[in-house]
């Protein structure tokens, strides 16, 4: 029976742990919802799908934000910094082009700089 009350409990902070990461996710608090995820996914292992989609999701809206914030320090000449977010959001969104252009630009454009 005492098995029964830990796995109900387990189960209710696991519940609450996916409400705070789809609160966070709708507040726009991306990386707030990614680690409430990893938690929940650590936790209860890969199969809660709720986090596994809450977490991709998040993971895709951080990478735009840090692909925006590397364009803007990509213009202002700050090739490090650029480079910076556009390897963080490659880590985030493997898959995502304006990134890994981001990165490509960066790196070119790095060089020019230092003379």
């Amino acid at each position: 029976m005492q098995a029964a009350a830990v796995q109900a409990q387990k189960e209710s902070e696991v519940k609450e742990l996916v409400s705070q990461a789809q609160a966070a996710f709708a507040s726009k608090n991306y990386e707030s919802a990614i680690e409430t995820c990893k938690k929940v996914l650590v936790s209860v292992g890969e199969g809660n799908e709720a986090c596994t989609t809450v977490k991709q999701h998040a993971s895709v809206k951080l990478a735009e934000q840090l692909i925006r914030e590397g364009q803007t320090h990509l213009e202002k000449g700050e090739f490090d910094e650029a480079l910076w977010n556009a390897e963080k959001a490659l880590k985030l969104d493997p898959s995502n082009p304006n990134a890994a252009k981001l990165k490509e630009i960066s790196v070119q454009m790095k060089p020019h700089s230092q003379q």
